[in-house]
């Protein structure tokens, strides 16, 4: 998952609060205790739990995240391993707060990289990262940071907002918010050295 020595410390597998027959590392490896055995109708297999490891879950990515599915009371639900991490090694996330990434790296489950911490540390350090989703790096932007200051500039020179939007292929409530700075803030309103 992610590259950090190893040899710095040794990995130590806990309980997952809640989730009985899983253990998560303080380097993020989740392992199952359940053993499968026999179906039942085609309503899937069952599984008794075990003393031994039976298997260790392999995680899917979503947007930089691991993630893994845990199975209880026969209901499957998805968890980031960051936060079954920190649950497991430091405790229930206290109110108002989340899981930070101290470097900056999402795909880094390590205990050693995870803290609990309020809304606005988790944005100070995706800022501090380079890591924060605004203007052209959110995932649904559909205009460049070029693109919007061109707009703002041909707005101040009198282009109708309707044709601003033709041309950007956006809708006309987008133009009104980027040309009134409540979209694309984060953006000075200085002309482009070129044209988009």
């Amino acid at each position: 998952m992610a590259d950090q020595d190893s040899t710095t410390s040794p990995e130590v597998f806990k309980p997952i609060p809640d989730f009985p027959g899983y253990a998560v590392s303080n380097m993020g490896q989740v392992r199952s205790y359940w053993r499968r055995v026999g179906k039942d109708k085609g309503l899937g297999t069952h599984g008794v739990l075990d003393t031994e490891v039976q298997r260790t879950l392999t995680p899917a990515f979503t947007r930089g995240y691991p993630s893994v599915t845990l199975a209880r009371e026969g209901k499957h639900y998805t968890r980031r391993v960051h936060r079954l991490v920190l649950e497991a090694f430091v405790g229930p996330c206290p109110t108002g707060e989340g899981c930070r990434h101290l470097d900056g790296n999402p795909g880094n489950p390590f205990l050693t990289n995870l803290a609990w911490g309020t809304y606005k540390e988790n944005e100070a350090d995706k800022k501090a990262h380079g890591n924060t989703m605004t203007g052209e790096k959110h995932h649904k932007a559909k205009l460049t940071d070029p693109l919007v200051i061109h707009i703002r500039e041909l707005f101040k020179q009198g282009v109708p907002q309707n044709k601003l939007a033709q041309m950007a292929n956006v809708s006309p409530p987008v133009i009104w918010k980027i040309v009134h700075h409540l979209a694309w803030r984060h953006l000075k309103a200085e002309k482009p050295n070129q044209m988009p």
